[in-house]
């Protein structure tokens, strides 16, 4: 794999306040990033997923969960068993420095208890509301466009700053996170919800990859109020990490911004646009005629797609800064025409974009809600 880095530091003053790019210049609150130890032989791991996927749906687009496979080796893949260690994982884990990390999660890298960096879950959901509660000194925000055939990903990022950090340098990381990896996973009947019919578990969150050119990120040595910092970013994705499929269709991004190694500052998502005409044809290969209709639709839709095999399926619905916003199992299906009831209830008005996985498969389809 290869990636290639530009960067620029220029003075900035235009008023802007979408999500995306351009970066807002007008001062907000901390958003927040739960980095979550976990391992395929830890047991009750399961359960605290069940504590994180909760908190991200009680705070939509302003908390992110990673989850990172590098704790103690007693919990660890063995023979066939999915490997989701990276060597950008054990830098990262190398920053809260413990050994001793499972079931528990490090929150926006603060100390939260003299010197203790890292968190059993029953204190989550109090020192979230404690972060998002804060003032941020920096803007951060991300585009990504990824060309399926050649796998090359391009993310571009801007900071701007609000006001002077304390600091004089600063850090920003970018990480690549898959969803939906089918594996095994002890003691998955823990969240129910992340079971496939075929019994295998629906690893969210995975860190795969740190992008830029050091996992505990890259330097930014101007900080002061005004300044807006940019930077270009190329990577190809590779076919797998280690010994599972990195899935295109299933990659996210997430940037941050912090004080040295610790204390994150704060942290977007990176929307992914997939480029060209083969951007869904070339992982479609076993699900095809995919097609929602009502589309716009109100509070259902209905799904109808043909498959060749029998295969278990699948949905993922994210909105349109790529954030999760339902997934579902949809079940395991003979060949063939089917057709399911989906329930979008609750979800706002807006363009989503559908990924419908079979197997290891995905094809995506936009749907627009207008209730």
């Amino acid at each position: 794999m290869k990636k290639t880095i530009t960067l620029s530091l220029i003075a900035f003053s235009v008023f802007n306040v979408n999500a995306q790019l351009p970066v807002s210049t007008s001062p907000g609150k901390k958003q927040a990033i739960l980095e979550e130890f976990s391992g395929v032989h830890c047991h009750f791991c399961p359960q605290t997923e069940v504590t994180s996927e909760q908190i991200l749906t009680d705070n939509p687009g302003k908390v992110f969960v990673v989850h990172l496979h590098q704790s103690s080796n007693s919990s660890q893949p063995t023979g066939n068993d999915p490997d989701f260690r990276t060597a950008a994982g054990d830098t990262v884990y190398s920053i809260f420095g413990t050994t001793n990390t499972y079931l528990t999660a490090g929150l926006n890298r603060h100390d939260f208890f003299q010197g203790q960096t890292v968190l059993g879950r029953i204190f989550w959901t109090q020192s979230v509301a404690t972060i998002l509660s804060q003032d941020a000194y920096v803007n951060i925000a991300g585009q990504a466009t990824l060309d399926p055939l050649t796998r090359e990903l391009t993310v571009n990022i801007e900071a701007y700053y609000t006001a002077n950090s304390p600091v004089a340098t600063n850090k920003l990381t970018v990480m690549v996170l898959q969803d939906s990896i089918n594996a095994y996973q002890d003691g998955a009947s823990l969240n129910p919800a992340m079971v496939n019919p075929d019994g295998t578990y629906r690893h969210m969150h995975i860190l795969r990859d740190v992008i830029t050119n050091s996992a505990k990120g890259d330097s930014i040595t101007t900080c002061t109020s005004g300044t807006l910092f940019t930077r270009t970013i190329t990577y190809t994705v590779p076919a797998s990490y280690k010994n599972t499929t990195a899935e295109l269709a299933n990659l996210r991004i997430v940037a941050l911004v912090a004080e040295t190694d610790k204390e994150i500052i704060n942290v977007c998502n990176v929307p992914i646009s997939i480029s060209g005409p083969n951007a869904i044809q070339s992982q479609t290969e076993n699900i095809s005629q995919v097609n929602v209709y009502p589309n716009p639709a109100n509070t259902t839709a209905t799904l109808r797609f043909n498959l060749p095999l029998a295969e278990s399926v699948s949905m993922i619905m994210r909105n349109e800064l790529g954030q999760q916003v339902r997934v579902k199992n949809l079940g395991r299906f003979n060949k063939g025409e089917q057709s399911v009831v989906l329930d979008v209830a609750g979800l706002n008005n807006g363009v989503y974009f559908l990924h419908i996985v079979a197997g290891p498969n995905t094809l995506t389809k936009k749907v627009v809600l207008n209730n």
